[in-house]
């Protein structure tokens, strides 16, 4: 995650906290989607995807900083679905 993400953006975005622990920042972003998921996209790293989203639905749109990057429709997200995400923090502290 890079400053360069926000930046390239062409409409307003939200962040969920680059620094907070992926399972908050899915708790935080799920009821965001939720609000208007025909609309909401989430950008995410490969490691933080959570099992709650719809595999088919997401698009690779490449790697930069040495970090592969998803993208996926609010759409993709199944809000009944409260699995935690199986990769460990860990990878979100080796580059700021």
């Amino acid at each position: 995650w890079r400053e360069q993400n926000l930046l390239q953006a062409d409409r307003p975005v939200t962040d969920f906290g680059f620094k907070t622990p992926w399972e908050q920042q899915w708790q935080a972003a799920g009821p965001w989607v939720a609000q208007a998921p025909q609309r909401r996209w989430l950008l995410v790293l490969d490691e933080a995807i959570s099992p709650c989203v719809d595999p088919s639905a997401v698009i690779e749109i490449g790697s930069t900083n040495r970090n592969r990057w998803l993208l996926f429709p609010g759409t993709a997200w199944q809000a009944d679905c409260h699995a935690a995400v199986t990769a460990t923090d860990t990878a979100q502290d080796e580059e700021d």
